[in-house]
Parts: structure tokens; C-alpha cells; sequence
């Protein structure tokens, strides 16, 4: 449910579960922003959301015959990120930035077996992930950067029930470098991009890892002031 790594993951699809009604999710946001000497900032931010990511039909007594229950899902996590910045001259910049999520939620498993089916019961587990990469603009016009990111569950997975439920057993890891390349101040960038991806799954399978290479155009727009480039 929602973007890592820029792509879109679909959403919750599963048979078995159920709309999720008038459910309020809370969403908080706490930032700040601190000077450090006349080339350096910082900008530290803590994060945090709570509320139901979905309901569930289960079978609380292993019957087949008997009604299913319906059960929310609920969630909480919590995040801190950070953003420092080196500024040495007009014509260099030092970018490091990093985030850490910790995810606690129900999940649903199959417990001991009942009449004639297993008993579905909703555990709590919790997992984590994050990133942190540094970017270097060096000649006003050039950039290099390097990226490591880790992220519980396996990514291109379809989201369900059963995915969801499984996914602190499971993780990703991913290590990307590139060059950077701006021909229009910072507002327009080429970059050429190299990701390589690694997977581990908790039941033993085996997965290879992925090398993705990437060429991409990055834009922004909006107003600024003017000033020399």
C-alpha cells in the first residue's frame, strides 16, 4: 500500500476481506529546522499514523458451517528522517538523507485446526525499514550519489491478507549509485542510475537478485526568484 522506491505497489486486493466503512486514520507530523554555521543546515522530522489498514472475515472456531466474524486490522507506526546539507561554495553541495519506519499491526495467521478448517487468529508483529542515501553536486552541473535501502516483505509481491501477514519474515534490500547531470540550474536533471536488489525469504526461497539500470529525466516547476546559475 502506497510507493516505494518511486513506483506505485497496488492496492489491497483479497477475497476474504471485507470494505474497510467510516474508519478515521490519525496522522501526525513534527519537524524542525536548524542552521549550522554559515555553509551547513539540518532539518530533522519525526512522523507517526495510526488507524484501521483494513477488516478482515475470519473463522474463529475452524467451521466451515459456521458464520464467519469480521475483525479490523489496525496499525501504528512511527518514523524519524533527517536532512543535512554542506554547502562549501556556489558551486558544491553535500546532501545526506535517511528515514527509519518501525510498523506494528495485526496480522492475520492460521492457528491450530478446528472442525474442518484452521482457525484463523490475529497476532501482532512488527518490522521496519529505511534508507539512507548521500548525494555530491560538484561543478555546479554534476552530481554522483550512492542509496541503501531495506524494506520488510518482498516488493512486486500483490498486497493481501496473506502477503501483509508474512511480511516481517520477509525482506528487500536494495543498493543504487548514479551520475547526475544539470543542464537547467536544479530544476531539470539527467541521471543514469544502477539498482541492484536482494531478496530473503524466511521459508527458504530462493530468489536472484535484480540489476536494474535507469535513465531518467527529473523536472520541477514552480516559481522562483531570480537569481545567477
Amino acid at each position: 500500500i502506497g510507493i516505494y522506491n518511486g513506483q506505485s505497489i497496488p492496492m489491497l486486493v483479497d477475497t476474504n476481506a471485507v470494505e474497510r466503512g467510516i474508519n478515521p486514520i490519525f496522522v501526525g507530523r513534527l519537524n524542525s529546522f536548524f542552521n549550522l554555521g554559515d555553509h551547513a543546515n539540518l532539518e530533522v522530522g519525526l512522523s507517526s499514523s495510526y488507524g484501521c489498514y483494513s477488516k478482515a472475515n475470519l473463522s474463529l472456531t475452524g467451521d466451515s458451517n459456521t458464520e464467519l466474524t469480521e475483525k479490523p486490522l489496525n496499525y501504528l507506526y512511527g518514523g524519524i528522517d533527517f536532512k543535512y546539507k554542506y554547502t562549501p561554495d556556489y558551486y558544491s553541495a553535500l546532501t545526506l538523507q535517511g528515514e527509519a519506519i518501525i510498523n506494528h499491526r495485526d496480522a492475520v495467521r492460521k492457528g491450530t485446526f478446528g472442525v474442518d478448517r484452521s482457525i484463523d487468529e490475529i497476532q501482532k508483529i512488527s518490522n521496519f525499514g529505511g534508507f539512507i542515501y548521500a548525494d555530491y553536486k560538484f561543478e555546479k552541473q554534476f552530481g554522483i550519489g550512492v542509496k541503501y535501502d531495506y524494506t520488510a516483505g518482498i516488493i512486486d509481491d500483490e498486497p493481501s491478507l496473506t502477503t501483509l501477514m508474512n511480511d516481517d519474515k520477509n525482506n528487500t534490500q536494495g543498493i543504487e549509485g548514479w551520475i547526475s547531470y544539470y543542464p537547467v540550474e536544479e530544476t531539470t536533471a539527467l541521471r543514469l542510475g544502477v539498482q541492484h536488489l536482494m531478496f530473503k525469504y524466511d521459508a527458504g526461497t530462493e530468489r536472484e537478485a535484480e540489476t536494474t539500470i535507469k535513465l531518467q529525466l527529473l523536472f520541477s516547476l514552480g516559481p522562483h526568484k531570480a537569481h545567477p546559475f
